[in-house]
């Protein structure tokens, strides 16, 4: 069910037919991230417009990308399965009714996860990033929710600051990430 996969492979493959000058894994990576972000988009505004919260399913999946984008965090084999995943995941967020104080220990745990982990890039290829800059970025991000006190905001940040975590007793699984 490597649907996202296949079709970027096979667009790279049409591309280099036609003589782009470009490695075929480069183009197939390139097109893959841009079906993603495209289809997470699409699958996320469809399921928050079919249950009435399009809005707020927008909201989480901004969020959870904002402070992805300067935390890191680990990735699925799998373009689809991202896709599927995050998109379900930012269209249920607004259906989660925490009390205030469950929030605000969320938030918590959010802030000190993102202290200690991020940023966290767990690809093996990833440019040398300024580790300081992105750690203070994500620490005001996730910041944010204790003032917003949106739960929205707030349990979008824990989950994404989740994947900061290590998997398999602490060590990088290459069977789970990419």
């Amino acid at each position: 069910m490597n649907v996202l996969d296949s079709l970027s492979r096979q667009l790279a493959r049409s591309l280099k037919k036609h003589n782009v000058e470009a490695d075929l894994e480069v183009l197939e990576y390139g097109i893959g991230i841009k079906l993603n972000r495209y289809g997470v988009l699409i699958l996320t505004s469809i399921l928050g417009i079919l249950l009435h919260q399009w809005v707020e399913s927008l909201i989480a999946l901004i969020s959870i990308s904002v402070l992805r984008r300067f935390s890191g965090g680990v990735h699925f084999r799998s373009l689809t399965h991202c896709m599927l995943v995050t998109s379900l995941t930012c269209t249920l967020i607004p259906m989660i009714s925490l009390p205030k104080g469950t929030l605000m220990l969320l938030a918590s745990i959010s802030f000190v996860i993102t202290g200690l982990r991020a940023p966290n890039w767990f690809e093996e290829f990833t440019v040398i990033k300024p580790r300081m800059t992105y750690k203070l970025v994500s620490l005001m991000i996730v910041s944010l929710s204790f003032f917003v006190q949106s739960s929205i905001l707030i349990i979008a940040f824990f989950i994404q600051t989740l994947t900061l975590l290590p998997l398999k007793g602490g060590h990088y699984d290459e069977e789970t990430c990419r």
